[in-house]
């Protein structure tokens, strides 16, 4: 028979206080609440609380209630440890381009590069170069879409994979503003970055119907300058000679939810 992990006087009174916070609280929070509790006894109901499955604790000195929670207050659980906003998959998902719950949650911060497990979940703080365009909805900041598209293509390991991503530019055509994704690739992309995100753009255009603005696929196409691989590995390649690269993935896999 399972043993039941009851909440003595103290533990029940701290609990009742803190159960329905939506996002995280520190130690010294608590010590405001209960200055009737010395600090060293309420570090020990917190490790109790913590060691019954009640509370979570997410870095030292910082907890939160386990509940289950909707990605909406994941996401601002995540944004009241360090400041940043939600970028990369996570964005993706915010925005329902991707009909999955990713188990990363990923945050762009400036100066801070770490992970933290949330229960089931992990945040994945990424120092973030190009800390801009961003927008506050519902409580949290999320970066812009033209801007998530972007910093998929720029850290491909974040975004999922091109298939991911390529469906998520086709599903959201009717929404980037191509104006604005020109001002961000000018300002932050590397020529690498202007031509593997062209020539998946121009393979998007060609094999679907996704209309992809012709004038967006020259202006990446002008940006090139030397060869370079789709991805960095060894296998088998076809060369690209309008975008000087090697495309070393194939459309099939680019494109998979397509084929």
């Amino acid at each position: 028979m399972q043993k039941e992990n009851y909440l003595t006087f103290q533990e029940q009174k701290l609990y009742e206080v803190i159960k329905d916070t939506k996002t995280a609280f520190s130690t010294s929070e608590i010590n405001d609440l209960f200055p009737e509790f010395k600090k060293q006894r309420i570090n020990e109901l917190l490790l109790s609380l913590k060691q019954k499955n009640k509370i979570n604790q997410l870095r030292k000195g910082v907890y939160e209630v386990n509940t289950f929670k909707t990605n909406l207050e994941l996401f601002k659980t995540a944004l009241s440890i360090y400041p940043g906003y939600i970028s990369y998959l996570s964005a993706l998902r915010y925005y329902n381009l991707i009909d999955y719950e990713p188990t990363t949650i990923f945050i762009s911060t400036v100066n801070k590069s770490k992970e933290l497990t949330n229960g089931s979940f992990v945040f994945k703080y990424i120092n973030q170069k190009n800390y801009s365009d961003y927008i506050s909805k519902e409580g949290i900041y999320v970066s812009t879409l033209e801007k998530t598209i972007f910093d998929c293509f720029n850290k491909p390991q974040y975004s999922g994979n091109y298939a991911v991503l390529t469906k998520a530019i086709y599903d959201s055509i009717n929404q980037i503003d191509w104006n604005k994704f020109r001002n961000i690739y000018t300002k932050y992309a590397s020529s690498r970055q202007f031509q593997i995100t062209g020539y998946i753009l121009e393979l998007l255009k060609t094999r679907t119907s996704c209309e992809i603005p012709k004038n967006i696929v020259d202006f990446l196409n002008s940006k090139k300058k030397s060869k370079v691989k789709l991805i960095n590995n060894n296998t088998k390649s076809i060369y690209i000679k309008e975008w000087l690269l090697q495309d070393n993935l194939g459309e099939k896999e680019i494109l998979s939810w397509w084929f």
